[in-house]
């Protein structure tokens, strides 16, 4: 199984550990009313649960069942057989493009054509 984090998702995570350290470190030494304490843990807890639901509606996290590929998996191609497979992979991708001119275009562009014949 393969776990896929965004990259969002590790920065949301590393903050959230920083700022809840920084945020312990605040109640446990220095001397903190209880409402400062209580506002320092609602927006800790207010930070890890829009986070864990920002990651679900946007799926941050995903898990996958594939094995991940081995190196014996792979089969190993020298330059010439890659650049032959993209040539023919993607061969029509090099051609011209078919294009449909309608009639007033094609009209100038023949009497285009004929006008740099003449005077060349």
């Amino acid at each position: 199984m393969v776990i896929h984090f965004h990259r969002w998702v590790v920065w949301w995570f590393f903050l959230g550990l920083i700022g809840g350290a920084i945020g312990l470190v605040n109640i446990f030494f220095l001397d903190l009313t209880h409402t400062q304490e209580r506002v320092i843990l609602f927006f800790g807890v207010l930070h890890w649960l829009l986070g864990g639901l920002v990651c679900w509606a946007w799926e941050g996290v995903t898990l996958h069942t594939n094995t991940p590929h081995t190196r014996e998996t792979y089969v190993e191609y020298t330059w010439e057989q890659n650049v032959a497979s993209d040539l023919v992979t993607h061969r029509r991708s090099l051609r011209r493009p078919l294009i449909r001119h309608d009639p007033m275009t094609l009209y100038l562009l023949h009497h285009w054509q004929d006008k740099g014949q003449h005077h060349s």
